[in-house]
């Protein structure tokens, strides 16, 4: 999972009610169309709807187990070159 998701993840879990997704952008400082793309890799990355989108904004499902999807993001994929061939290296 990318950084920005679960920033997006933890910003959510602070808010029991629905969050507009200019108003995520702005606190995550990203573009609304950058909020809807991780909504979608977060819910197609894990089969399920861990975040509800609706009318009035974003919100986590929470009759999901959202927390279990922070504790298994801190097992991040790495993403540079750099990062991969410490992973690659580490696991030799």
């Amino acid at each position: 999972m990318k950084k920005k998701e679960q920033e997006l993840l933890n910003y959510l879990s602070e808010f029991s009610k629905p969050i507009r997704s200019a108003e995520i952008a702005n606190a995550l400082d990203i573009s609304v169309r950058s909020v809807k793309n991780y909504v979608h890799n977060i819910n197609s990355l894990y089969g399920k709807n861990i975040i509800l989108s609706s009318r009035n904004g974003y919100e986590l499902n929470l009759q999901n187990n959202y927390s279990l999807v922070l504790t298994n993001s801190s097992q991040q994929i790495p993403q540079t070159l750099e990062e991969r061939s410490f992973f690659i290296i580490r696991h030799i």
